[in-house]
């Protein structure tokens, strides 16, 4: 790709001012970071660059070997990938990997171009760790929770742009944390996968993200997503290993957490912005979830 002069700002500090002759040129916009393009053969463990891009519509790769190991997301649109001749259909929150002599051909569809991060990597230990996670191993896997996936490509975008010394050591840190939120978060079942199910899951997540100001009780959730409790109580646990509940909960408890740091409400003004008429209940459910009470959290942490 031939950096325009923004991408040539885009460059991390220090680094690169254009793209390396191995990305893309077929990709409308992009945001690039570059640690390492010339890591020595005997490194333990080094990521070498990595990105976010928007896919033009013609967007195809096609390599028949990589120097490097890659971790790619698929955070939206849709393509066709083929790994080692095996083919895997691309959408959001689909993740997979490819590395030395792994032949890859990956396209998108014209008529939804894919947006996708990426992280480039190197090593000695790098087949150990993608080891750890099975499903990457498998070739391609659907993941139950996109956005935590990723904010972790995201933080590792930000860090590796600080320029600061210790930028590399962070980002070989969060590229471990990315593997294990895929191996927690892959969509277990991949060539038999429950689509109703998942996509129920997904209708049921974004309705509790989006209302959660609203909504009290599991019942309140299966009645605004129009399914039984016990039902979602499955969905949930397969996809996310948690409860709709519990998630309503955590929704609940961060938004609490930012309102009480950085404004002036007491305790029970919070809770009643979000529907706990009891203020125990409230400290209670705090305390569950950020292993602290609230009064104590306000101590450490409002800003003054």
């Amino acid at each position: 790709m031939h950096a325009t002069p923004r991408q040539r700002r885009d460059a991390s500090p220090g680094c690169v001012t254009a793209p390396p002759g191995f990305f893309s040129q077929r990709v409308q916009q992009a945001r690039h970071y570059y640690l390492n393009l010339t890591p020595s053969p005997r490194v333990a463990l080094e990521v070498v660059c990595g990105g976010l891009e928007q896919c033009r519509p013609d967007y195809e790769i096609r390599r028949e070997r990589f120097h490097y190991y890659a971790i790619e997301f698929v955070a939206a649109g849709r393509g066709q990938l083929v790994l080692n001749s095996r083919p895997y259909a691309l959408r959001p929150g689909v993740v997979f990997c490819y590395g030395p002599g792994t032949p890859h051909r990956i396209v998108t569809d014209p008529t939804a171009p894919m947006t996708k991060h990426f992280i480039d990597f190197t090593g000695r230990q790098a087949p150990a760790l993608l080891a750890r996670c099975q499903p990457l191993r498998a070739g391609a896997v659907q993941v139950s929770d996109p956005l935590a996936v990723a904010d972790i490509y995201e933080e590792i975008h930000r860090s590796a742009r600080t320029g600061h010394p210790q930028a590399q050591a962070i980002c070989r840190l969060l590229l471990e944390v990315l593997v294990l939120r895929i191996d927690e978060r892959a969509v277990e079942g991949r060539p038999g996968i429950d689509e109703r199910a998942l996509q129920t899951y997904h209708q049921c997540r974004n309705c509790i993200e989006q209302e959660f100001m609203t909504l009290k009780t599991l019942q309140d959730i299966a009645r605004r997503c129009h399914h039984d409790p016990a039902y979602l109580c499955r969905v949930f646990k397969r996809f996310a290993g948690t409860t709709p509940y519990a998630h309503l909960l955590r929704q609940k408890m961060t938004y609490a957490a930012d309102r009480l740091q950085n404004s002036d409400l007491l305790v029970k003004e919070v809770a009643d912005e979000l529907g706990f008429p009891d203020p125990f209940h409230f400290s209670r459910s705090f305390k569950a979830v950020h292993s602290i009470a609230p009064q104590r959290f306000i101590a450490l942490n409002r800003r003054r």
